[in-house]
């Protein structure tokens, strides 16, 4: 338990409020040496909640304003899935099928 509650890495979310927008804010972050990665038109930074108010802060800096902020700390079974690579939908297709199913 111990071992997985080390591989949480705590995160925050953010979105701009104009999509156009996206780029200019992972470029302004990345400039301010930020861990970001840019999933659509969200931007995902290593941080804590504790650096929320810096994230805010640089945005506003680079002009751009936010629409959402959230803070994220990944739960256990969000680190289970990480570490075994397997989704939701698979380890529930894994648990219904029989043993007969897995032999073959």
């Amino acid at each position: 338990m111990t071992e997985m509650l080390a591989r949480s890495r705590p995160h925050v979310d953010l979105r701009a409020e104009h999509a156009r927008d996206t780029e200019k804010l992972h470029a302004a972050l990345m400039a301010g040496g930020w861990e970001v990665d840019l999933a659509d038109d969200v931007l995902r930074v290593a941080a804590t909640a504790s650096r929320s108010a810096d994230l805010n802060r640089a945005a506003t800096a680079a002009g751009i304003t936010l629409s959402e902020l959230v803070v994220v700390q990944e739960s256990l079974e969000d680190i289970f899935l990480t570490m075994t690579g397997r989704t939701d939908g698979e380890l529930a297709a894994a648990r219904a099928t029989t043993p007969e199913e897995a032999a073959r």
